[in-house]
Order: structure tokens, then C-alpha cells, then sequence
């Protein structure tokens, strides 16, 4: 049964506060990241072998464009 209630954009938002928290700054580590946070939300049973995990990692790490621009545009 899917995770009805999982949303790939409130799951980017999230990944881009706490990568900028921890300050990602290349694709590298950006990849990596999502990859952790998709697999921290596997553990905490807010996602399930059925969210094809793989799909939402590539989805979310080809977004990397979108956190750079984010991340060019922080003022600290």
C-alpha cells in the first residue's frame, strides 16, 4: 500500500532547509544527502518499499539545480 500522504516538493523543501543547515555545497554531497533523508523517513515508516525509494532519490537529487539557485541566492 503507498504512503498516500508523502509530497516529492514538501520532501525537497525539507531536504533544502536541513542541507543548508548543515551546509551542502556541491552535487556530491547534495546527492548523498537526499539519499540519507529518504532513507531517515524509510526508518521512521513515513516511506515504504512501494514509494519506489530509488525513483524518489533520483526525482529529488535531479532537482539539484533548484537547491544551487537556492544556495547562490542565501544571504547570510
Amino acid at each position: 500500500m503507498e504512503n498516500l500522504s508523502f509530497n516529492e516538493q514538501e520532501f525537497f523543501e525539507e531536504v533544502v532547509a536541513r542541507a543548508l543547515e548543515e551546509g551542502v555545497a556541491n552535487k556530491e554531497a547534495f546527492d548523498e544527502y537526499v539519499d540519507q533523508a529518504v532513507r531517515e523517513h524509510e526508518r521512521w515508516g513515513e516511506l515504504h518499499d512501494d514509494n519506489d525509494l530509488d525513483g524518489i532519490v533520483t526525482q529529488v537529487q535531479a532537482r539539484w539545480g533548484e537547491y544551487q539557485e537556492i544556495l547562490d541566492n542565501k544571504t547570510i
